[in-house]
């Protein structure tokens, strides 16, 4: 087999099952894996233009490992030789489609449930992987709901020790979404509604600078910096509302050189080179999920 390496990302998410009486994680893909047995139609769904399905599911010692399968059948795509310029079509022979592969891991072995799933550009997302597992609980009477959130580098308990001086605060957000952000800070929003309330801008804008080098500490802005942060910790959902929000600040654990810290898209995250088959460009799983389990165990969630 030809073989070469290819770099690959994956993103971890917290998981929030509310099961049903008597039912668990370990139930709950026991009867996910017997769909693929009994080839049960409702193995696939239908989200997006394209169908969902999970396959190849393992649990070993509250490890789970699977495939989430992303398949159109609409159009499918052809290949062209690049040397030649001759151009081949793919055949649907009936019943196929054009199948794309993220590779996820659920860990459970401590008080968290953490989901970490390989990043494809054209395959199916977190959105996709919790409508797909909520739709076949709810419909097997296993869960009542099930609800996820972006593990982030940035925390409420790791911040408030980390930074120190802030020299700037930015923020972007359109003001048809200004009303849903209200509890977030009131000096900041305050400010922000200034902005589109005086000189009718469609964006609240700030962009806040400070030659903190004159304090010996920042204390409003720090402060008004650490309410959005616990605010976001009760409202993850809120983050998509805004087109950035970040500061710079001092960073304690880098001998306090500035540091630009973006409260928006600093989400957790593993890169790594992963082993891939030279003519069908597939992932080789048996490489990618001892590398994907690896990373989780240095992350050390807990």
């Amino acid at each position: 087999m030809n073989i070469e390496n290819i770099k690959t990302k994956i993103y971890y998410y917290e998981l929030n099952f509310v099961f049903r009486t008597g039912e668990n994680l370990t139930t709950f893909f026991n009867t996910l894996s017997n769909l693929a047995v009994t080839r049960a139609r409702i193995r696939y769904q239908y989200f997006g233009e394209r169908y969902i399905y999970i396959q190849g599911v393992s649990n070993e010692g509250n490890i789970i490992r699977g495939k989430l399968r992303s398949i159109r059948d609409d159009i499918f795509p052809q290949l062209i030789n690049m040397t030649n310029d001759e151009v081949t079509d793919l055949e649907d022979r009936g019943s196929d489609g054009i199948m794309d592969t993220s590779h996820f891991i659920i860990d459970f072995r401590r008080t968290k449930t953490i989901l970490a799933l390989e990043y494809n550009h054209s395959g199916a997302k977190i959105e996709d992987f919790v409508k797909y597992m909520e739709k076949i609980g709810i419909s097997k009477e296993l869960i009542d709901k099930l609800g996820f959130q972006f593990l982030t580098e940035e925390s409420f308990a790791d911040l408030e020790e980390r930074i120190n001086r802030i020299s700037e605060f930015s923020l972007k957000i359109h003001k048809d979404n200004f009303d849903a952000i209200r509890g977030m800070d009131g000096n900041i929003i305050q400010a922000a509604e200034a902005t589109i309330n005086n000189f009718e801008n469609e964006y609240a804008l700030l962009n806040f600078k400070i030659d903190y080098r004159k304090f010996s500490d920042t204390p409003l802005i720090k402060r008004s910096i650490l309410n959005i942060v616990h605010w976001f910790e009760e409202n993850p959902d809120k983050k998509n509302l805004f087109n950035y929000l970040n500061f710079v600040a001092e960073d304690e654990t880098n001998n306090n050189k500035l540091r630009l810290f973006d409260l928006i898209v600093s989400k957790v995250k593993s890169e790594f080179n992963v082993q891939k088959k030279r003519k069908s460009k597939t992932i080789i799983s048996e490489d990618m999920f001892p590398k994907m389990q690896r990373e989780i165990d240095i992350k050390g969630f807990r």
